[in-house]
């Protein structure tokens, strides 16, 4: 009896031990809202690989504080290293004003326009979101969720996605070529879609509506004398890009033909083009062979195609640093309590300025913006990049393109968990 009972205890005692240690090697639970059941597990991955705040520090204000914005800083965007965060001190400053008070830490981010138009190299579609915004909006949701593990009160982050000045854009492309950049009905379907899907994280994440926010901006703000928000020349680099597309293209052409007819038609190594007086017919004479498609090169080369593009890109990049500092102007007459909140946006401050604003990285240690590019999901994670990325030299998706479904939402991705085949 007396061996029975020593055996018993043995096993306890070891059952308990093993318990303890499965127990310590226990990941911690994943900050996934209720809503998102059987994400994908390259998307669980993801989440689960993200960072974490730190429980065990001492329980004061100040160390509350110090470790909240050293957690934020873990998702900042550096771009690429090149910005060095700096007066960090003054973002901890900010943090411990809400935890002194036992209030939510307060975050605002501008974000969440609307979809790139170029859906042949960047995006999966132009109308609505996609799950390259819900990885953003999880991530987002997992730093607030963290944040209530050390400050009870939590956090909330307020996302204010009407950036009128996007309208702006569409008026230098219609002066130069004669057509929008972006459909403003797309705009609108996908702000409502993206309304309907920060709804599902709420309290965390919210949207910040702000009445009739075009029309008070296009009467008090679309004139302001304002410095640009952010470096020119990098924004013109990125629009090259964005109008590197078939419909742009075409506009460019059609609009320099009409524009150089008459000079080039009365030139006789030029007479060819004399009876087509739209680019139109002079490509439709080119596939009946009525044009060869030396001559058809011929013109086509003196169409300064390029030298457009890069004064477009230049006046859309002036248009959107400057339609910036009048949509912050906007935000601080009409937001309250606006200079009190941590500021956070998808492009981090030229002097890294965090006390000013904290460049965050949207998707973990993803360079751009969700809604300039398209994600793949991996077995072991996710990848945020160009679709183009994710294409052979032919255009065709290496990936499958799958939905998930959360709400009345079905949210695009590419499905790469199996082997990406090798490009041609």
């Amino acid at each position: 009896m007396k061996l029975y009972k020593k055996l018993c205890t043995t096993f306890y005692l070891s059952l308990l031990a093993c318990v303890s240690i499965i127990g310590m090697d226990r990941p911690p639970a994943l900050n996934i809202p209720a809503h998102f059941s059987a994400l994908p597990q390259g998307m669980v991955t993801y989440l689960s690989q993200l960072p974490r705040i730190r429980k065990n520090i001492p329980n004061t204000e100040t160390d509350v504080a110090q470790e909240i914005t050293r957690f934020l800083c873990e998702f900042s965007n550096t771009r690429g290293g090149k910005v060095t965060l700096k007066n960090v001190d003054s973002l901890t400053s900010k943090v411990a004003e809400f935890v002194r008070a036992h209030k939510p830490i307060e975050g605002i981010l501008v974000a969440f326009p609307a979809k790139s138009s170029n859906t042949e190299t960047k995006v999966l579609q132009s109308k609505t979101i996609d799950m390259a915004e819900c990885a953003s909006l999880l991530t987002l949701h997992h730093i607030c969720k963290e944040i209530s593990a050390i400050h009870a009160p939590g956090a909330t982050i307020g996302i204010w996605s009407r950036e009128a000045h996007i309208y702006e854009l569409n008026k230098v492309t219609q002066q130069y070529l004669g057509i929008p950049l972006f459909n403003e009905n797309d705009i609108e379907h996908y702000q409502k879609d993206l309304e309907s899907l920060v709804t599902l994280f709420e309290p965390h994440l919210k949207l910040i509506n702000i009445p009739n926010t075009r029309a008070v901006f296009e009467a008090s703000y679309a004139q302001l004398p304002v410095q640009p928000a952010y470096n020119v020349e990098d924004y013109a680099t990125f629009f090259k890009e964005e109008l590197n597309q078939i419909k742009i293209e075409e506009a460019i052409f059609t609009k320099q033909y009409l524009q150089q007819y008459k000079e080039f038609s009365d030139k006789p190594s030029f007479a060819f083009i004399k009876p087509y007086t739209s680019w139109q017919a002079f490509k439709d004479a080119r596939k009946t062979d009525a044009i060869t498609k030396k001559q058809f090169e011929k013109f086509k080369n003196q169409i300064p195609r390029k030298s457009v593009i890069n004064t477009l890109a230049s006046e859309l990049a002036n248009a959107v640093t400057l339609g910036s500092s009048r949509n912050r102007a906007l935000l601080e007459a009409s937001v309250p309590n606006y200079k009190a909140c941590i500021r956070l946006s998808v492009s981090p401050d030229d002097e890294g300025n965090v006390g000013k604003k904290l460049g965050i990285n949207l998707i973990y240690n993803a360079r751009g913006t969700p809604w300039h590019n398209a994600l793949a999901i991996k077995h072991n994670g996710i990848e945020l990049g160009p679709r183009s990325t994710f294409t052979t030299k032919h255009g065709v998706l290496e990936g499958i393109l799958k939905d998930y479904v959360v709400g009345n939402l079905k949210l695009a991705y590419i499905d790469l968990s199996n082997l990406i085949p090798v490009k041609n």
